[in-house]
């Protein structure tokens, strides 16, 4: 009896990582780059700002934001500091983004997107974490800005 229930943690335990490789695979593998929707839209706007950070391109990330004044954010190096801690590529962890629903009424607009974060755990926790954001969008001068959220907590 005690070496049927050896057997079965023992095929458990390789079937849960298998179940982790098989997705953090499925995160980690480069998939053909997704095709770049008009910049002049909500949803170009905020697929480009996610790209951006997923590049480590914080600069280009950046240029797509505007700060509501009670942020008091003025530098790229202000944002860095407060609102993405100056990540380090070995801190990161993989994740993807979905684009979903998108409401445009004159220049406001906000862009649904989900966050799938993989960060492996013990064998029994779900490895990937989902999130829905939405990103609202303000139209200036004929170009798109992000106002929310300015923070990328979810990379770290």
């Amino acid at each position: 009896m005690g070496s049927t229930r050896k057997i079965l943690i023992v095929f458990g335990a390789v079937l849960a990582m298998l179940v982790i490789a098989v997705t953090a695979l499925v995160f980690l593998v480069d998939a053909p780059a997704a095709e770049l929707l008009p910049e002049d839209t909500p949803e170009g706007t905020v697929q480009r700002y996610l790209v951006a950070v997923h590049e480590n391109r914080f600069e280009d990330a950046y240029a797509y934001l505007k700060f509501s004044s009670y942020e008091r954010v003025e530098t790229f190096e202000e944002w860095m500091q407060f609102y993405v801690g100056w990540p380090e590529p070995t801190k990161q962890h993989t994740w993807k983004a979905t684009l979903g629903e998108i409401y445009t009424e004159g220049s406001k607009s906000a862009v649904e997107v989900i966050i799938d974060t993989f960060r492996p755990g013990s064998i029994f926790e779900n490895p990937i974490n989902s999130q829905n954001f939405y990103f609202t969008l303000e139209r200036l001068e004929g170009e798109w800005f992000i106002n929310s959220p300015v923070y990328i907590y979810w990379t770290n």
